[in-house]
């Protein structure tokens, strides 16, 4: 699993260097946003199994199809939100929930949420690019070293 996670790591680390459509304002009333079902399917499945990159991909997703880089972030955060509630129904399913956990992990997120949407039209893309960059290589080096340790 870590090397899977690796090489799609590697590839969107690839993806976000390469992509040419960030942009602060969207082209959104120019553009036919034609949603299919298999691509946000695919990032809810990625995240489901491996989760490190999984909202980069989201986000990605959402860049091609000329979003603007805001709009990019939340609609990845209501994506995420869909595939954090199916993970939660699954683990409530099965009796396998550790609710101090969840509860801490649900309040972080609501709140680190609502703070990055706050900040993020603050920050110029330029910025946001590479600090995404750096955290996905981070993720890169901290799944290469689980795999050479183990």
């Amino acid at each position: 699993m870590n090397m899977i996670a690796c090489i799609l790591l590697i590839l969107v680390l690839f993806l976000t260097l390469k992509s040419k459509e960030w942009t602060e304002q969207s082209d959104e009333n120019e553009t036919n946003h034609s949603y299919t079902l298999w691509q946000p399917f695919l990032i809810a499945a990625y995240d489901g199994g491996f989760s490190p990159g999984s909202s980069t991909f989201s986000i990605l997703h959402y860049l091609r199809r000329h979003y603007s880089y805001i709009k990019a972030v939340q609609l990845t955060r209501v994506l995420l939100f869909g595939s954090c509630t199916g993970a939660f129904l699954v683990f409530y399913q099965t009796g396998f929930i550790q609710w101090k956990y969840a509860i801490a992990m649900a309040v972080g997120s609501i709140i680190g949420s609502q703070l990055g949407l706050l900040v993020l039209p603050k920050i110029l893309i330029k910025a946001t690019k590479i600090l995404l960059t750096l955290i996905i290589s981070l993720l890169l080096i901290q799944v290469i070293v689980k795999i050479l340790t183990t």
